[in-house]
């Protein structure tokens, strides 16, 4: 580098950042993510398991609805989000009923997952 500046030995150097600053859209899509596979998982284990984690799924995107980020975008992204944070509830009230139907539940969490993958395909990067 020919115009870098030549630091001298007692010079003291900027203090460096140990992590960066993530958004919270970010954030909040990682939870939803972790969520969901965690939900995955429970879907054949306990009904406490299933109703909790299905409980914090519905939970991450009632959140993510109320970020700046949601908050500023319309139309379809809002549509999609929307649907999402019903469909998340559903899963919630399925999960914890006191005949849990297997099929219902699985029929939620197929559809869940396609309106993730037609949103992401959208709005993604």
């Amino acid at each position: 580098m020919r115009n870098a500046k030549k630091r001298t030995e007692n010079e003291k150097l900027p203090e460096l950042k140990s992590t960066a600053a993530v958004p919270v859209f970010t954030k909040r899509m990682a939870a939803i993510s972790r969520s969901f596979e965690k939900l995955k998982k429970a879907a054949d284990g306990l009904a406490r398991q299933r109703s909790y984690s299905a409980l914090l799924l519905s939970d991450d995107f009632r959140e993510l609805e109320r970020s700046p980020f949601a908050t500023q975008h319309g139309g379809d992204f809002r549509a999609f989000l929307e649907f999402s944070t019903k469909l998340s509830a559903q899963l919630h009230q399925t999960s914890k009923a006191a005949s849990f139907d297997a099929k219902k539940f699985g029929d939620l969490m197929k559809e869940l997952a396609q309106n993730c993958t037609r949103c992401h395909e959208q709005f993604r990067n």
